[in-house]
């Protein structure tokens, strides 16, 4: 499981350079899971490692693209993907 609240990301106040969305994994077995997020058309980052979690990510801008993956340990293998975007 994986999700993203709010998703799109409201615009907000147009002035603030970035907002926020909660996003909560879940692996399903209780193994280890590796959250990465994709930028646009950047390398892919760490952002979590655990289980289960949720976080608040707080660098959400406007004109990007972010793809969140969940994976296995170690990416062996993607178990979920979701895009967050913010609203023009």
């Amino acid at each position: 499981m994986l999700s993203a609240y709010p998703n799109p990301v409201p615009t907000g106040n147009p002035d603030e350079p970035t907002a926020s969305t909660q996003i909560t994994w879940d692996t399903g077995n209780g193994k280890i899971g590796e959250l990465y997020v994709k930028i646009d058309r950047e390398d892919e980052r760490l952002v979590g490692h655990a289980p289960a979690g949720s976080m608040k990510i707080e660098w959400i801008q406007f004109d990007s693209l972010y793809e969140f993956r969940l994976y296995a340990k170690k990416r062996s293998k993607l178990l979920e993907k979701l895009i967050v975007t913010r609203n023009d």
